[in-house]
């Protein structure tokens, strides 16, 4: 569709509502209260369209740093992984995160000099929590009754599961670095409670959106 018949579809849309304003309600009896009432609404909107046009920006501008930061850090992963010949006659062998860091610090000790003792290998039972609790969703986080998230190295994700028909000005969402409280405006609580680790609160936005099951979301970029 062309931006000329964009343009004459909205003009249309607003003949046909003022007309039915007109025969049906009596907004027009006081002409300058009428355009008052009409300038308000259109104005408030236009703020609250600005305000989610802003958001959305910052999110889709965190998603590409923390793409990139990925990309440097896997990067920066399979030098090391290479440069200690950790190649097998098949392929080459897949090193952990604690095995990564493990590999760069005994680079940087080498080029001072010095050198670091290895980190003892996990034992048995070491480690019991990672055989408790439900298995990670695709995300590499977890689905709760009232939301779900995900997670990578910077960013964690939460997606709060909202009742029908809710608007981002229906909600009270308040968020501190330790904290979290999601409500509806004279009504419910959503979620409550504690990070379980302090946020950057400035590079924390959110925004609603509809997730592929179709429902709506409030979705937490942490």
């Amino acid at each position: 569709m062309s931006t000329v018949q964009q343009a004459q579809g909205i003009d249309n849309f607003f003949d046909a509502l003022f007309a039915f304003m007109r025969r049906k309600t009596d907004l027009f009896t006081k002409a300058d209260q009428a355009r008052g009432t009409v300038n308000q609404a259109m104005e408030k909107n236009i703020k609250l369209f600005q305000e989610d046009i802003v958001r959305k920006e910052a999110i889709t501008r965190k998603r590409q740093e923390d793409a990139a930061k990925q990309a440097a850090h896997n990067a920066a992963v399979k030098k090391a992984a290479e440069d200690h010949k950790v190649e097998s006659s098949d392929a080459i062998m897949e090193v952990s995160e604690e095995e990564a860091r493990q590999i760069e610090l005994e680079e940087a000790a080498k080029k001072a000099g010095k050198t670091i003792a290895k980190a003892e290998e996990k034992k048995d039972g070491d480690d019991d929590d990672a055989s408790k609790g439900a298995l990670p969703n695709s995300a590499n986080g977890g689905n709760l009754e009232k939301y779900n998230w995900g997670q990578s190295l910077q960013e964690v994700t939460v997606n709060v599961y909202l009742p029908d028909g809710t608007t981002s000005k229906m909600l009270n969402v308040a968020m501190t670095s330790k904290k979290c409280s999601v409500k509806i405006k004279n009504g419910a609580t959503i979620i409550e409670g504690d990070w379980f680790k302090p946020i950057k609160l400035e590079d924390s936005p959110w925004c609603i959106e509809t997730d592929g099951k179709g429902r709506k979301i409030l979705q937490l970029n942490l």
